[in-house]
């Protein structure tokens, strides 16, 4: 079946289309299986989870110069196809290569990969943003696991049937945020209120860096780790409880302090992600939910910290009350300067995550989680 894409699905693809070797908006994820593994187990197990979640088995092509998702039906999907073998020398190097390979998204947007190397292999399986976000990762994962215990049993996996397909939810969102040119639909309000949040905003940050902006983003960029001791953090808890704000208001309040010196401006946008999962039925649905708000902060220097965690949690607040409408829509809307050198609205954003398929961790049937 073939379907209309969502607007984020829609800026995906064109993405894709610009570099499509590009890793950028890959989701990756990876499980040590150990030394012995199943492999036709661990292929039925795969299209087991594949025919499970339409996701998994959607396409992308152009029609009539528009983007539209292909579902493949559920007669398609071969078993041996499910699965990449590779012999590896080095697990480490092979699991980051992988998961830094591009998508054809005309031949789909899911691959699993099974690494052997010479004492271990590692199961890869990478997802792009198109059809997954990061809370995608941990049901794909479980539900791959289960399927291969039950499968290496010589069983099928009875899974409880999904309350909807991601296609389903978002045909049925669409509805729901309704048509720009209605006064009265979610999505014309949540315009307003975005053009009037942002209008007059500066456009870039301009912090200093040690180089000039590309003029076109290389994808390049380092990672710098750093751990807060836990005083640190329960002092930081402690402001929040004092000033009646969450833990990620005072963060957001501190790094916009920080960037209001860095840039020398009392104006700061800074970006977050959203889950977009409020409704039930989506909880364990392989889709991509997330969106993106812009978090605009006064930063006055006559403000106490009381006043200042009080404006930024405020102004989050009435975020979260328009954060529906998908970013796209909100940029076209504020109709900021166009350029491949930086991101329009924020060039900076913050994201705090609870709980990640992240670290190594004891997986739900032993296995280990990379």
């Amino acid at each position: 079946s073939t379907i209309r894409v969502s607007p984020a699905q829609t800026r995906l693809w064109f993405v894709n289309r610009l570099d499509p070797r590009s890793p950028a908006y890959n989701m990756p994820g990876a499980v040590r299986l150990g030394p012995d593994v199943d492999l036709a187990a661990l292929r039925q197990a795969i299209a087991d989870v594949v025919v499970r979640h339409e996701t998994l088995r959607t396409r992308f092509i152009e029609a009539d110069g528009e983007p539209t998702q292909v579902i493949d039906p559920v007669d398609t999907v071969r078993v041996d196809h499910t699965v990449i073998v590779a012999e590896v020398a080095d697990l480490a190097e092979a699991v980051a290569r992988t998961a830094a390979t591009g998508f054809d998204l005309s031949a789909g947007a899911f691959r699993a990969v099974l690494l052997r190397g010479p004492a271990d292999n590692v199961l890869v399986v990478v997802l792009h943003h198109i059809i997954g976000d990061g809370a995608s990762l941990a049901p794909l994962i479980a539900d791959v696991l289960v399927a291969y215990e039950a499968r290496r049993r010589g069983v099928a996996q009875e899974f409880v049937p999904l309350p909807v397909q991601y296609a389903d939810y978002a045909l049925w969102f669409a509805e729901v945020l309704g048509h720009r040119t209605d006064p009265g639909s979610v999505v014309r309000r949540d315009l307003d209120f975005w053009v009037d949040r942002l209008t007059g905003a500066p456009e870039v940050l301009t912090l200093p860096t040690d180089r000039p902006r590309p003029q076109r983003p290389s994808g390049g960029g380092g990672y710098v780790d750093r751990a807060l001791g836990e005083s640190v953090v329960a002092s930081l808890r402690w402001v929040a409880a004092r000033a009646g704000v969450t833990l990620f208001s005072v963060l957001e309040a501190a790094l916009a302090v920080l960037l209001s010196r860095l840039a020398d401006t009392d104006d700061v946008v800074i970006g977050t992600a959203v889950a977009g999962r409020d409704e039930p039925q989506v909880a364990d649905l392989i889709g991509m939910f997330v969106n993106t708000v812009a978090l605009r902060t006064a930063v006055v220097p006559s403000m106490t910290v009381r006043e200042l965690l009080g404006q930024v949690h405020q102004g989050r607040a009435e975020a979260m009350v328009h954060s529906r409408t998908p970013f796209e829509q909100v940029v076209d809307a504020v109709a900021p300067s166009r350029t491949l050198s930086y991101s329009p609205v924020f060039q900076v954003s913050l994201t705090m995550v609870a709980d990640a398929v992240v670290g190594i961790d004891d997986g739900p049937l032993g296995f280990e989680l990379l």
